[in-house]
């Protein structure tokens, strides 16, 4: 009897582990299958989506790298601060066109640090074949240097998003990690699917 309940026991327990098992590659399928299929890079994809929260006028989105090829990559997203306590991913811009038709590039700008001070390191993040890489933003953390507008706010109607994501060599290497220069850091320049806001 106690030798068929072990049984009985080791069958449920493999049951619910199969049911509760993390289903792999799911974040390709809900982050970039839903777009339209955006273009491959040198193995890397690029793809938004607006993430969906309450009681806020601010747009928040969130941006997926995926690395589409078999060989693992390297990306360098812009600068840490504080020994990776701040993240700034001053690599990733976004082409708003808004519901006038008026095009302009944004850059990425905390507006919490507007000074950097104290140890400064290259955002680094591995990528292995096959695996994905979010990064949220909020479209208050960026600017238009060209019509010097710092409070961005999407007028009525519809607008249009696209992220750009331009890697190469890495911003600036310390003393106690010269190994970065080393790294199989990817380069080139990625944009995502075009996103459609309506306000």
């Amino acid at each position: 009897m106690k030798i068929i309940i072990k049984a009985w026991v080791g069958v449920l327990g493999a049951y619910l582990l199969f049911c509760f098992l993390p289903s792999y590659g799911s974040a390709k399928s809900s982050l970039l299958e839903r777009q339209q299929s955006p273009t491959s890079v040198g193995g890397l994809q690029l793809a938004v989506s607006t993430v969906d929260i309450n009681k806020t006028d601010v747009p928040q989105f969130q941006i997926a790298f995926h690395n589409d090829g078999e060989n693992d990559i390297v990306l360098d997203l812009g600068t840490m601060l504080a020994n990776g306590k701040v993240l700034l991913p001053y690599k990733i811009s976004l082409n708003l066109t808004d519901a006038s038709g008026k095009t302009r590039k944004l850059t990425f700008f905390d507006k919490r640090y507007p000074v950097v001070a104290g140890r400064v390191d290259d955002y680094i993040v591995p990528l292995r074949g096959g695996s994905t890489y979010t990064v949220r933003v909020g479209l208050d953390q960026f600017i238009s240097q060209e019509t010097n507008e710092y409070e961005l706010k999407l007028p009525k109607g519809k607008s249009q998003i696209v992220a750009m994501f331009e890697g190469g060599e890495a911003n600036g290497v310390n003393l106690d990690t010269q190994g970065i220069k080393l790294m199989n850091l990817w380069r080139g320049s990625v944009q995502s699917n075009t996103l459609t806001i309506e306000r």
